[in-house]
């Protein structure tokens, strides 16, 4: 339970961190992004959370035994719904639980849920600030490159050590930003297109994959 406790704090910590970094980047007047500018509106509620936590601090910690013996269980409930859930869909989930596993839920366990699914989502919400934070950082090298450097070959982007398979919002950014070249930008499209045909990546679905992850992140938030 301590771990659990721990870990939520120190998420509250990560993305209050994040989120500062956001303020200074918008107070010059750079874009982030809609994912960072609900955080930016919206970091107010992670404050709530966190004092409503720390308010009943003392009623989680007796009740600790609860909190993690449950807290495995929604998380997968909430995370095979994409962390989309409603009051009423979790009502039917958690009616289905003790209908398939023969287990009748305590006022106490009932009691608990409120508090374990501020822990879940606190945790997920800062593994997104993680995801955009490489995503902002991966734009600014992309730009750093294009302003500093004479882009002779769209392979100019990628070092020697560039692992391409573990790197795709990188790969995004590069086709993203290729037409601020001006006029060798079609040149280096195609070629972009055969360097990583030659190391089996298609662009298109990368591309893809990436708009998918800007909807499944909005329906998140």
């Amino acid at each position: 339970m301590a771990n659990i406790l721990k870990k939520f704090f120190s998420d509250f910590e990560d993305i209050t961190e994040y989120y500062n970094y956001l303020v200074n980047k918008t107070k010059n007047h750079q874009q982030v992004d809609i994912t960072n500018e609900w955080l930016i509106d919206n970091y107010y509620l992670v404050v709530e959370h966190k004092n409503i936590i720390l308010g009943n601090k003392y009623k989680i910690k007796l009740n600790k035994k609860i909190v993690r013996e449950n807290y495995y269980f929604l998380k997968s409930i909430v995370s095979s719904k994409n962390y989309n859930i409603s009051f009423k869909l979790l009502v039917e989930e958690l009616k289905h639980y003790q209908k398939e596993h023969k287990k009748i839920f305590t006022y106490k366990e009932l009691s608990m849920v409120f508090y374990i699914l501020v822990f879940i989502y606190t945790e997920r919400l800062n593994e997104l600030c993680k995801e955009e934070y490489q995503r902002l950082s991966d734009i600014e090298d992309v730009s750093a490159i294009i302003k500093n450097h004479e882009i002779l070959s769209a392979t100019d982007f990628f070092p020697a050590n560039f692992d391409i398979h573990s790197n795709s919002h990188y790969i995004f950014e590069v086709n993203n930003q290729l037409y601020r070249i001006g006029k060798n930008s079609n040149e280096l499209f195609k070629e972009l297109n055969e360097y990583l045909k030659e190391k089996n990546v298609s662009l298109k679905e990368l591309i893809n994959e990436e708009y998918q992850r800007k909807i499944d992140n909005n329906i998140l938030i």
